[in-house]
């Protein structure tokens, strides 16, 4: 685990709640990227490619925004709790709405078969139910977390 520049008298529940938010921020961004050449790679020959991509690039910010934000935490010597939390539920919005996003860009077309969405709808659970885990700390960012990615109209 990573050691914080942060001082050990610092203990208000909501700026540990915030650190535990933060320190499992390259865990989330790999799990992420995972699951998301996985969904890529089996919908490759069955939707266009050029969605595929799009998607990906989508997602892509969205991760490396969140990858920035915690580079510029991790370097705030005495962070405000609640500024550095809206930052982290609006990155974690950003992901959520790039994982929803992925039924328009890649089904919109109708080009995928029933085995492709399906495998899509198990990763959105999959990713809504590590949101329980791990954001789930936070009341406001599993609810934004999980509205995002299953919002989108299918």
């Amino acid at each position: 685990m990573e050691h914080s520049n942060r001082e050990a008298t610092d203990i208000s529940p909501k700026k540990q709640i915030l650190e535990l938010l933060f320190n499992s921020t390259y865990q989330a961004i790999i799990l992420h990227t995972l699951l998301a050449v996985g969904l890529a790679w089996l919908h490759w020959e069955a939707v266009s490619q050029s969605s595929i991509v799009a998607w990906l690039v989508l997602l892509g910010f969205s991760l490396a925004a969140r990858a920035i934000l915690y580079k510029f935490y991790k370097h705030t010597p005495k962070p405000d709790a609640s500024y550095w939390l809206n930052r982290f539920r609006g990155g974690v919005a950003a992901t959520g709405l790039a994982w929803g996003a992925a039924p328009i860009l890649i089904y919109s077309n109708g080009q995928a078969g029933m085995e492709e969405f399906t495998f899509y709808s198990f990763v959105i659970a999959g990713l809504c139910a590590g949101a329980v885990a791990s954001p789930g700390v936070n009341m406001g960012l599993l609810v934004k977390s999980t509205l995002m990615r299953i919002k989108t109209p299918i």
